[in-house]
């Protein structure tokens, strides 16, 4: 706990606010501070990354945790029962593989500091790419977004960049971490998009029993012919859950860019995208050479068209199974016969 200079101010506002403390084990007790007093900033280093730590107190083990109210809970304040959740069981889904998603999560020190990022589940994957191959733990360097790697045949460095954090959600993240590395010798940048949060605030599909739209941002990048790259954003961009016509669907309205409706259907699983490009005005070398075909699967797609590459993943966070938080991470690749080749990645964070 040395590491956090102001703890002392920190033990002392949690005793203003009052009450009895359950003691741990090792005779230091863990504490709920008033979220609306005591900011991650005011706290630790991790509020650098993400401001997904928000709630925070001590176990009976000294370390950082997080505490949420739940009626199950193993944590007991003031009569209350609480589920401690810490940042290592964050998961992101990462899209570091055409049309398909990787684990991304952090790796804490003892004493709760975010010290790494990892990807992980790669066994799908046999190319130069693979996060088990180029990307083990990647260090944090001091206090800041970089982290630094090596393994076999690789050396680089990676920037985590939060968007969540920009519009302060508590339970989820979603951003792009930014890769310069060098392979056998040949230097190579890759952006690879994640989203997603704590796995015990992550809410079942089934669970939730209403129609919900969630507000937010939506970021991403589409690469294109020519070696064409445009950044995508939108900060007004929705997700929504309709338990009644049992769809999601993904809604951002991009200014150099089309205007995209991403709608799932969850009993067939069958996704379908609407482009528009009324009083646009787009390069031609990120435009598709054909509209979408009708109801894609999550995977590869041959059509008509060509190929076609699809990945369309949701997340819903809050305490309870109240949905507070999402999450999307949206992927379309085509490669048009006899026309362009085209992927637009899409993440999205927002709030009820």
């Amino acid at each position: 706990m040395k590491k956090y200079l102001l703890l002392p101010t920190i033990l002392a506002l949690a005793a203003c606010s009052g009450g009895d403390h359950h003691n741990g084990g090792n005779g230091m007790p863990p504490f709920i501070p008033d979220a609306n007093k005591i900011q991650p900033a005011d706290i630790t280093s991790n509020a650098k990354l993400t401001s997904m730590a928000s709630e925070i107190g001590v176990d009976a083990d000294g370390n950082w945790i997080i505490l949420a109210r739940n009626a199950t809970g193993s944590v007991i304040h003031n009569g209350i029962r609480y589920t401690a959740y810490r940042l290592d069981d964050v998961d992101f889904k990462a899209l570091i593989n055409m049309g398909d998603t990787d684990d991304l999560r952090f790796t804490i020190d003892k004493n709760g500091r975010i010290d790494g990022i990892q990807f992980e589940n790669d066994s799908h994957c046999t190319g130069d790419k693979c996060p088990g191959v180029l990307y083990t733990k990647m260090a944090r360097i001091d206090d800041t977004n970089k982290f630094s790697f090596v393994s076999p045949n690789t050396t680089g460095t990676a920037e985590y960049i939060s968007h969540g954090r920009d519009m302060g959600l508590k339970y989820a993240d979603f951003g792009t971490v930014k890769i310069d590395g060098t392979f056998n010798g040949n230097t190579y940048r890759q952006d690879v998009m994640f989203a997603g949060g704590y796995d015990v605030m992550e809410i079942d599909d089934d669970d939730i029993h209403q129609n919900v739209t969630f507000t937010g941002n939506a970021r991403g990048h589409v690469s294109g012919a020519n070696n064409t790259s445009i950044d995508l954003a939108d900060n007004n961009a929705t997700l929504t859950f309709d338990r009644t016509n049992g769809t999601e669907s993904l809604n951002a309205k991009f200014f150099n860019w089309y205007d995209v409706n991403v709608v799932k259907n969850n009993a067939t699983d069958q996704i379908n995208i609407a482009l528009d490009d009324t009083n646009k005005t787009i390069d031609n070398n990120v435009k598709f050479t054909n509209a979408p075909s009708a109801n894609l699967h999550d995977g590869t797609n041959t059509t008509p068209n060509g190929v076609e590459i699809v990945e369309f993943e949701t997340g819903y966070y809050g305490p309870n199974k109240n949905p507070m938080e999402s999450t999307a991470l949206f992927q379309y690749h085509q490669a048009a016969t006899g026309g362009n080749t085209v992927t637009a990645t899409i993440g999205f964070g927002g709030k009820k």
